[in-house]
């Protein structure tokens, strides 16, 4: 197969400095994600931290980024209503459930279906550890493959779905089948059996599972997709709202990341200085203390003068590094760092070390 780089040169953007900074802090947080504060975003991007740091190819900034990206994440959703609503409509028909009963993990849950759509219900009423949890699926071993991964519930075939519709307390359905897995006949036998007690239906497949009549029987709640529709998008415009709010808090760290990185790169040029510093007056007051009048000092003397000596190490060694952090106006950070680099070599300080002397006239 021929690689083609305008498929990829197409399908990709660049970013630089402070706009790809933001945009990793805004994926982390899933805010430019197709279903604004999905939670799968992030835990890719967290695989794909591991993939990169068992490949060695994260570096100690790239490291430092991508966990400040994820604190920023659980910021975001500890601090706003970016996560809280519900935008999935499996994850709705649950969340409908809870304006009925109030504690899910004393109830029992009925999953009719084992596609998609059915899967995320499943998943996602297994978090409540409901009193039972009921798969059903026309092919058993289909329904129990779904009770395996969840390592939860009982897999049925859809043959004995009347005996379970008199034991749950909340049905999700969600077929491909054509025609009404549960219709009014079913219902009323079911009803009769349940003595009162009462029956959530939620009908999310399409063509409907559920057959509109069953909402005639007392104590029965049916609701459909296009009920659930009008709470997904009503929580979307919550998340939306949420976004922006996110995207400030993306700002602050964007600006905070900044400074570390500005500070981080400052460092290496600081340590050369300051290692220049050490090297050319430890020489200097070696030579200096074997020869001429200060060989003969005492070694209270030799002590004051090592106090003396540090202490103008430590005085430039600060300039500097106030210098470097703080530049004056119209200096670039990055020019400072760069002449402090080019200036304090360790080849270059080897040099002037080395080099001999020459008498100047």
């Amino acid at each position: 197969m021929q690689f083609n780089p305008d498929v990829i040169r197409n399908s990709t953007y660049l970013l630089h400095g402070r706009d790809a900074i933001r945009h990793i802090f805004s994926v982390a947080a899933s805010i430019d994600s197709l279903i604004i504060g999905e939670t799968q975003i992030t835990g890719q991007f967290k695989n794909a931290i591991t993939i990169a740091k068992e490949a060695e190819t994260l570096g100690s900034i790239l490291d430092r980024l991508a966990q400040e990206a994820l604190f920023a994440a659980k910021k975001i959703r500890s601090q706003t209503l970016i996560s809280q609503k519900t935008v999935s409509i499996s994850h709705a028909a649950l969340d409908l459930s809870k304006k009925v009963f109030e504690n899910l993990s004393e109830q029992k849950i009925l999953i009719i279906g084992t596609g998609e759509m059915g899967q995320v219900a499943a998943k996602y009423a297994r978090k409540y550890q409901p009193k039972e949890l009921f798969i059903v699926n026309r092919t058993l071993s289909k329904a129990r493959d779904l009770v395996e991964q969840l390592s939860y519930g009982c897999g049925f075939s859809l043959t004995e779905l009347p005996s379970l519709l008199t034991k749950a307390d909340i049905v999700i359905s969600a077929t491909s089948k054509e025609g009404h897995i549960i219709n009014r006949n079913i219902l009323e036998e079911v009803h009769r059996k349940r003595a009162g007690r009462t029956l959530f239906l939620v009908d999310i497949a399409l063509p409907r599972d559920i057959e509109q009549s069953c909402a005639d029987f007392d104590e029965v709640y049916l609701f459909d997709i296009d009920d659930l529709k009008q709470v997904v998008d009503e929580n979307s415009e919550v998340r939306k709202k949420a976004a922006i709010e996110a995207q400030g808090m993306v700002q602050e760290h964007t600006e905070n990341f900044l400074q570390w990185l500005e500070a981080h790169a400052v460092k290496p040029a600081i340590s050369k200085f300051n290692n220049y510093l050490n090297e050319l007056f430890t020489k200097e007051l070696e030579r200096s203390l074997n020869k001429g009048p200060l060989n003969s000092i005492t070694p209270s003397q030799r002590e004051a003068l090592n106090t003396f000596i540090h202490s103008i190490k430590t005085k430039m060694g600060g300039d500097i590094a106030r210098s470097l952090n703080n530049p004056p106006n119209m200096i670039e950070k990055e020019k400072l760092v760069e002449a402090i680099n080019i200036l304090f070599a360790e080849k270059r300080n080897k040099n002037i070390k080395d080099s001999p002397k020459t008498n100047v006239k």
